[in-house]
């Protein structure tokens, strides 16, 4: 056998290992769709909000976590500050600026825009 014919083999093997693994994201196996309320969102940059993502209330170890799934299948998570009073991002680089408005957070994190109602993340909502 040439190194060229194994070069050639290593690649096609390569390949039908990739095509597989793509192919068990979006099989019969693939994760749900997230279950939960719908909050306005302007995600990758978008200039217009849109009901388009999905918020998962998660509780663990005494803390409030929030995650907003965006309609791609991305998402970010945030706890839930004392007294319900804020958010700060759980995870990632960028930081959440969040501004109390009437009734809801508009929370900015880098690109991603979300509009959070304060009942969403009361501890008596789930």
């Amino acid at each position: 056998m040439s190194l060229n014919s194994s070069a050639a083999d290593c690649r096609r093997w390569l390949g039908l290992g990739l095509a597989g693994l793509l192919g068990a994201c979006s099989g019969p196996d693939a994760a749900p769709e997230p279950e939960g309320d719908t909050v306005a969102c302007a995600v990758a940059g978008a200039s217009e909000l849109a009901d388009d993502c999905v918020i998962e209330k998660v509780h663990a170890e005494g803390a409030t976590n929030l995650i907003i799934h965006h309609p791609d299948g991305a998402f970010r998570r945030f706890i839930v500050l004392p007294g319900e009073t804020g958010l700060i991002a759980a995870d990632g680089a960028d930081s959440a600026a969040v501004v109390a408005q009437e009734g809801s957070f508009a929370v900015t994190v880098g690109q991603d825009r979300y509009v959070v109602p304060q009942v969403l993340i009361a501890a008596d909502a789930q």
